[in-house]
């Protein structure tokens, strides 16, 4: 692991997000890691979600809180990848009950990992 990234893998750490396990399956490449998170804190994912909440267009919102569970898994942030998991099984039951409350929540925890990528990234 380059020392370079140590900053910014120990503030995800702090976050729960699994930087050990992910750099592992990017085959130890931290640089693609690193390349993939800082294009995570540079994507608004949210106004796509809103949109399809407020309309109550379940078939989108479910992509599109698909799309953001699988690059949280991707990248090793399993707190919204579990979070967007329960919502999807929730829309997929038939139930909205409290899913803007819901996805609120996803957005902070996607905004505070956001943060501290932009924070403690390296300049290389």
């Amino acid at each position: 692991m380059r020392s370079e990234y140590s900053g910014l893998f120990s503030a995800l750490q702090k976050l729960n997000v699994d930087v050990n396990g992910t750099v592992e399956r990017f085959v130890g490449n931290d640089d693609i890691y690193v390349q993939f998170l800082n294009e995570f804190s540079e994507t608004d994912r949210f106004p796509d979600i809103y949109k399809a909440l407020d309309s109550r267009d379940t078939d989108k919102l479910i992509m599109h809180v698909h799309k953001l569970k699988g690059v949280a898994g991707n990248l090793g942030m399993k707190d919204i990848y579990n979070d967007a998991e329960a919502v999807i099984k929730q829309l997929r039951d038939g139930s909205y009950e409290r899913t803007d409350e819901k996805l609120r929540a996803i957005e902070a925890k996607v905004s505070e990992i956001s943060l501290a990528i932009k924070e403690n990234k390296p300049n290389i």
